[in-house]
């Protein structure tokens, strides 16, 4: 089921006031999205993209990742369109992120038009 790309219900848009204005033009996901397949997880995310290789715990509720920040998520929630994690952030706060499915890899805008 996890299979797929999930696209970030709502975005964390904190620290948007504090880019660059030459960052403006360039490509930019608003929502946190995740491409998942069999061999890697694909993450794309304000102006990166970042792939690691990931499994699932033996009991299929956590799922690790090889090699990016974000290496641990519980999944709390997992059906057919809704995908609900618990996740920790750089501060060590722990909260829920909810990401849905989406039948392709949506194209980044640009930070200047999502300002607009």
């Amino acid at each position: 089921q996890l299979i797929g790309v999930w696209e970030q219900e709502k975005p964390d848009t904190t620290g948007i006031s504090s880019i660059p204005e030459i960052m403006y033009a360039k490509d930019y996901y608003v929502n946190e999205i995740w491409e998942f397949t069999d061999q890697k997880a694909t993450k794309y995310h304000g102006f990166f993209t970042h792939e690691s290789k990931w499994q699932t715990s033996r009991n299929g509720e956590i799922i690790l990742l090889k090699s990016m920040d974000d290496r641990r998520f519980r999944i709390l929630l997992l059906d057919d369109d809704k995908f609900v994690v618990e996740r920790m952030n750089m501060y060590g706060e722990v909260y829920e992120d909810t990401f849905l499915k989406r039948k392709s890899n949506p194209k980044p805008t640009t930070l200047g038009k999502y300002l607009k």
